[in-house]
């Protein structure tokens, strides 16, 4: 194989390694945002058990539960 040919997949590998890390980060980045929106939303829903408990003198663990 010529020396050319040797450095081009040497290159073309080290693209790809840098995609794939750089893809990784991205994904990585995603879930943590998925993460920060899960747990807004689980504080949303005990804000909302805790004034419909208050409201309604309902148990907030057995609203919680019919959730």
């Amino acid at each position: 194989m010529r020396k050319g040919g040797t450095d081009m997949d040497s290159f073309q590998l080290s693209m790809i390694q840098k995609a794939i890390h750089r893809t990784y980060d991205e994904l990585g980045k995603e879930v943590d945002n998925q993460g920060a929106i899960v747990d807004e939303i689980q504080k949303a829903q005990e804000e909302y058990l805790l004034a419909l408990s208050h409201e309604t003198a309902i148990d907030k663990r057995y609203l919680k539960s019919l959730i």
